[in-house]
């Protein structure tokens, strides 16, 4: 009875890992240039099954940044058909600042409802970054499909309160350099001869 029991166990076992591994990752890769949010539409036709796994990575244009306070919520999502569906997955997510990782965290079992998923990623510490990256893999879904619409990022007040995109510092032109360079200069030879 217990070889039996071991045997059914072990047979389920192995159809779950042989389910998971034909699992598709789909894969997103697009920069945000601080305007009051965007929508991109390259996922949209994509159905995403049981244990399949979307990787996101939101990029701040040029040399921008966003500010996100700790504690705080940026809500992510992603737009999916049909809306009367509940879903259940894992998300994993890692804020980068100049290409080195500056937090990280993770949600097992998030739920979400009606047209997104996943919900949302929570700073542990008040950081900047100008990479978000984050994976999520569906568990569970009351839908029959779950068909990819668009991505959403944005720092609007209904969405992302506590996020705030910095723009790149401003540059000086090299006249204006120059030219300050030789004003200095001639104080400094004005200073001496008097």
């Amino acid at each position: 009875m217990k070889r039996k029991i071991f045997i059914m166990v072990m047979a389920f076992c192995v159809l779950g890992l042989a389910a998971y591994a034909g699992a598709a990752t789909y894969s997103y890769d697009f920069t945000y240039d601080g305007t009051f949010m965007t929508t991109n539409t390259s996922a949209a036709g994509n159905n995403i099954v049981i244990g399949d796994q979307v990787e996101v990575a939101f990029n701040a244009a040029g040399t921008g940044y966003w500010s996100l306070n700790a504690g705080q919520s940026i809500w992510e999502p992603i737009n999916v058909n049909p809306d009367s569906a509940t879903r259940t997955g894992d998300l994993y997510w890692t804020f980068y600042l100049d290409g080195v990782a500056v937090d990280s965290g993770f949600q097992l079992d998030q739920q979400s409802s009606m047209v997104h998923f996943p919900q949302y990623v929570t700073a542990s510490k008040t950081i900047n970054f100008d990479r978000l990256y984050w994976i999520y893999t569906l568990d569970n879904s009351t839908g029959t499909e779950n068909v990819l619409q668009g991505l959403i990022f944005g720092n609007s007040a209904d969405l992302s309160p506590a996020v705030y995109h910095v723009g790149a510092a401003t540059v000086p032109e090299p006249l204006t350099i120059l030219l300050l360079g030789l004003g200095l200069l001639g104080v400094a030879v004005t200073r001496r001869t008097t």
